[in-house]
């Protein structure tokens, strides 16, 4: 379960790494949209929670209605 876990991050990884050279490159266009501190930091905790249960480390999210503009892809 743990391997399994480690390569599902890695993959997610590698592929905003390509996402990003392929924007860098202009092969991509990002759509800005107005987005919620909340749901992005969500997320990240959501993808991320498996990994620290594993390693017995706890992550949590503070509430914030802060919003920024990005592309959600």
């Amino acid at each position: 379960e743990h391997t399994r876990l480690a390569f599902a991050a890695m993959e997610r990884m590698v592929r905003r790494i390509l996402d990003h050279l392929r924007i860098e490159a202009g092969a991509v266009e990002p759509k800005r949209e107005a987005l919620a501190v909340n749901e992005v930091i969500a997320s990240v905790v959501a993808q991320m929670e498996p990994v620290a249960r594993l390693a017995r480390v706890r992550i949590a999210a503070v509430q914030t209605s802060l919003r920024f503009t990005g592309d959600a892809h």
